[in-house]
């Protein structure tokens, strides 16, 4: 519920509610707070911004909203125009596949979508962009600055690289060239 203001009499273990405006009793002061009953006591909890309850008697969803009410349906977000990369979208930047970390000039000609981890000497389109992702956007490079444990996978070498804040290593272990021939 999300109208009481008043604990119920007899309140069932870990049932929680909203507590409604004007509280009174054990809820006093504690106004849109949660109130939930455990084996001790009510315990409350002080909602966020777009925090969510589902609320069984009305088969609704609240949200807490900036104003500090709990509001009906789902808060959406308004997103300001260009604000999102689409190659970001698209490609989701980090995770993606890249053709190999070792290239310094830009291919003369990339297919859409196409990614590489610049080499350490760049050239061309590519210069002063070491150690950065590149990624063929239509018709222009799209540069991308690794963060501490961005992985990619390198179809050069078939396998995941990492940056450790320095560098792109691989994360392939020994362990993966063991062949089990029989278990006996």
């Amino acid at each position: 519920s999300r109208t009481l203001t008043t604990p119920p009499g007899s309140p069932t273990l870990g049932k929680a509610y909203i507590v409604g405006v004007g509280s009174t009793g054990a809820w006093a002061g504690k106004d849109n707070y949660i109130a939930t009953w455990t084996a001790r006591q009510w315990v409350f909890t002080v909602p966020n911004v777009y925090d969510m309850a589902f609320v069984v008697a009305e088969t609704l969803i609240y949200s807490y909203t900036v104003g500090g009410t709990w509001t009906a349906g789902i808060p959406f977000a308004l997103i300001g125009a260009n604000t999102i990369s689409i190659a970001a979208l698209k490609y989701n930047k980090f995770g993606m596949r890249i053709i190999n970390q070792t290239t310094n000039t830009p291919p003369g000609s990339p297919a859409d979508g196409d990614a590489y981890i610049v080499g350490p000497s760049p050239t061309g389109a590519w210069a002063g962009q070491t150690l950065k992702v590149a990624l063929w956007e239509t018709s222009a490079w799209v540069f991308y600055t690794a963060y501490n444990g961005a992985a990619v996978y390198d179809i050069s070498i078939q396998a995941f690289v990492t940056f450790n804040g320095t560098l792109w290593i691989s994360i392939v272990s020994g362990y993966s060239q063991i062949t089990v021939s029989s278990l006996l």
